[in-house]
């Protein structure tokens, strides 16, 4: 394998920093300078929302891991600094999901924007609230019940919105099954993510870590060249 262990290998540069970034780098050099994109971007208003979601995302997603990694000692975050940027852009990596969902499910890009930021926070405060009640019975060190709290409740969320807030609130929505489809695609990475951290919490399994490379490769290179191509391809 060539690392001591598993979990050796998810936090190493490789794993964490320079796998993520090839996708994402490709993505937006595309959506920048393909006719292609900005044919496609020029067919309606919500086609070009997603060009200019796209481009920020692709962005976000190349500046999250080098920001929390490797560029994090010559930016001089540390301690509480540096845990306040990686909250903020896990809050970006959810409202990303909200404000898309949300754009084409009510038509107004401003608008769902502003409801986007409102409900972002709340899996993270309800996942704090949780794991502080759960210290109360049994204290974690390692601090994976907090994400697993997360995992679980956005997991929630997201089979939430595709079974029953979408079919509802946008059933004659032309982009219904587009966004379903994105929905369930959050699920399965944010589901995975929580089998893998119930897997090290429970039975100390190693080779959870390993496995927990695959939803980070769905949520970070992944996430936003699947949109783009599954908008693209739908009937």
């Amino acid at each position: 394998m060539g690392f001591e262990s598993w979990r050796a290998f998810y936090l190493s540069d490789l794993q964490a920093v320079w796998s993520l970034l090839p996708l994402p780098a490709a993505c937006l050099l595309f959506l920048l300078v393909s006719r292609r994109a900005r044919a496609a971007a020029a067919r309606s208003s919500e086609a070009r929302f997603l060009r200019l979601w796209a481009l920020l995302f692709s962005f976000e997603t190349l500046l999250d891991p080098l920001v929390g990694g490797k560029l994090a000692p010559w930016l001089g975050l540390s301690g509480g600094a540096l845990t306040a940027v990686i909250l903020a852009f896990v809050l970006l990596g959810d409202f990303r999901v909200y404000w898309l969902v949300l754009a084409f499910a009510l038509g107004d890009v401003r608008r769902s924007a502003w409801i986007a930021a409102l409900v972002t926070p709340a899996v993270p405060v309800l996942a704090f609230a949780g794991e502080r009640l759960a210290r109360a019975f049994a204290p974690d060190a390692s601090g994976v019940r907090l994400w697993l709290i997360h995992e679980l409740l956005f997991t929630g969320v997201a089979l939430g919105l595709r079974s029953l807030w979408l079919p509802r609130r946008a059933a004659a929505a032309p982009e219904l099954a587009f966004l379903r489809g994105v929905c369930a695609y959050v699920a399965l990475y944010y589901g995975l993510w929580a089998v893998c951290d119930a897997l090290w919490l429970l039975l100390d399994l190693d080779a959870a870590w390993g496995l927990r490379a695959l939803p980070n490769q769905l949520y970070y290179a992944c996430f936003v060249p699947f949109v783009w191509l599954t908008y693209s391809r739908r009937g």
